[in-house]
């Protein structure tokens, strides 16, 4: 019921606010101008050849588009269905696995980490690539600890959707992880596989565990699924696609040729923030007499790929100069699994104590959380509605968890606290979001509104805005240089008006002579060729 609550408050948050710059904007306009130009193996954005991810995300939101039309929800719908049904399998594959419990919670925890509630409100290839690979690797862990084999084959076509989202990083991530898991399995006295030698040597055990995988079955699946397009798309482009996908976005993210340069301890804080508060569970991990990650059970396998999983997936992107926050989504569902899990340590061990201080915690800076929002200028104003949401929903965690102080049941402490956190990561997240656009995007928005009534032309001054496009459906010029600037006059009818960030206005006069200004929206000025 509460998992039912918090899905239908992240697909209506989906309306909440407009398209944001870039990212968002890059996939959502891509797929409009995909649709617009009736091509679907090519992407493009300003109606240029755009080879920076695979094709899969460009279908969904296409589909999504044919459905229900060109708007901000349609282009977010794929992301948030990725999340959706991600927390979903999640929960299946650990019921399956006589996890029940930890399957519920996971699920909750997972709607409520910050960093997955965002990025499954945008536009982006994060989601789907993490829902995907998450699915996968839990696939093979399934069949692996005795499950049925339909988990084998959902495990290599996930990976392959992953491998058609993302590229091979899918398949690096998911080998190294594999790889990693088996080693420590190996080398303990519990032998899952039967076709496991009880005194063979690890490395030995190892192989055979790998082959009882059936790899080779992925290696086909992947290729199967992921060839067709790879290869269409590089004979369409004379290799292009091949120079600019695989050189430049891949080897070039790793040497730092591209943006986004980050120092490596970049992951820390994006990690901490993106799983905050539920790390106070993990405590429940420390409990020295159970010794809980020193067993060889079915739950200790997991709690140690997990670990596995969440050191991989930041050391790969650490160890890569380009970072984006939204890297590292991968790493939230084995985040989410070791939350649950820890939580129910603590529910077994009677830590009535420290799930109360928890509660307490958690209680306690979601009511500071409202401190900040209350900061942001404008938005109790234009967002009370939003806001009110997010007061009861924190008042009514708080009001909870204080009461609960004497309660003795504490499953029911902490799915009552679980339930609530999601609920209000679920309002407060798009009320960030919807802030964030009105001070962001949205006055842009405004500005080209203006324009479009008075039926004259725009660019815009060094910046691209693919949310520009994506609003007024047709090309908009770039203008980096007074030659740009005297072409856009000469090919575009009258009137005239150019769009620019308030940073670069004093500069306009110099790359863009005889303008004057008509207009400011927050951080954008609108200017006019007179």
């Amino acid at each position: 019921m509460i998992l039912g609550i918090c899905y239908v408050g992240l697909l209506a948050s989906l309306f909440c606010f407009g398209i944001v710059d870039p990212s968002d904007g890059y996939y959502s306009e891509a797929s409009r101008e995909m649709l617009e130009r009736g091509d679907y193996s090519t992407p493009t954005l300003y109606y240029k050849p755009f080879y920076e991810k695979p094709i899969a995300i460009y279908w969904l939101v296409i589909a999504s588009y044919k459905l229900f039309g060109v708007h901000e929800f349609a282009a977010r719908l794929p992301s948030a269905f990725a999340a959706i049904i991600c927390s979903l399998v999640v929960l299946k594959i650990l019921r399956d696995l006589n996890l029940k419990r930890a399957g519920v919670l996971s699920a909750l925890v997972l709607i409520g980490m910050p960093l997955y509630a965002i990025v499954g409100r945008l536009c982006l290839t994060d989601m789907l690539f993490s829902a995907n690979f998450s699915i996968a690797i839990l696939s093979l862990f399934a069949y692996s600890s005795g499950a049925k084999k339909h988990y084998l084959w959902l495990a290599y076509v996930t990976l392959a959707l992953a491998f058609l989202t993302k590229g091979p990083i899918a398949v690096v991530l998911g080998g190294l992880i594999t790889a990693a898991y088996l080693c420590v399995l190996a080398s303990g006295p519990l032998r899952k596989f039967s076709v496991n030698q009880k005194n063979a040597p690890w490395w030995h055990n190892w192989w055979r565990q790998l082959w009882y995988l059936n790899p080779l079955i992925g290696i086909l699946i992947i290729l199967a699924i992921n060839l067709p397009w790879y290869l269409t798309e590089n004979i369409r482009s004379h290799g292009a696609f091949f120079q600019e996908f695989f050189i430049r976005q891949h080897l070039g993210r790793v040497t730092g040729h591209v943006n986004h340069q980050e120092p490596w301890y970049f992951y820390i804080p994006v990690l901490l923030a993106g799983t905050a508060p539920w790390q106070l569970f993990l405590s429940g991990f420390l409990a020295p007499k159970r010794q809980i990650l020193k067993r060889y059970t079915l739950r200790a396998d997991l709690a140690k790929l997990c670990i596995i999983w969440i050191v991989v997936v930041f050391g790969i992107f650490s160890a890569s100069v380009a970072k984006l926050p939204t890297y590292v989504e991968p790493a939230m569902v084995p985040s989410a699994i070791l939350v649950a899990m820890g939580m129910e340590y603590l529910i077994r061990l009677r830590r009535a104590k420290q799930l109360r201080i928890i509660a307490i915690c958690i209680c306690t800076l979601l009511l500071g959380s409202l401190i900040p929002l209350s900061l942001v200028h404008g938005l109790w104003n234009d967002y009370a509605d939003l806001i009110a949401i997010i007061i009861s929903i924190v008042g009514f965690t708080a009001i909870s968890g204080f009461l609960m102080l004497r309660e003795v049941n504490l499953s029911r402490l902490v799915y009552t606290l679980s339930a609530c956190y999601a609920l209000g990561t679920t309002a407060g997240i798009a009320t960030i979001l919807h802030g964030y656009d009105e001070l962001k995007s949205a006055p842009m928005r405004r500005l080209f509104v203006s324009v479009a009534d008075t039926g004259g032309s725009v660019a815009t001054v060094m910046h691209a805005s693919p949310a520009a496009l994506f609003y007024s459906h047709k090309p908009i010029p770039l203008i980096g240089s007074t030659k740009d600037y005297y072409d856009y006059l000469a090919h575009y009818p009258a009137p005239h008006f150019v769009i620019t960030p308030t940073e670069v206005a004093p500069l306009i006069s110099v790359v863009c002579p005889g303008l004057v200004k008509i207009k400011q929206q927050g951080n954008w000025c609108l200017f006019q060729h007179l």
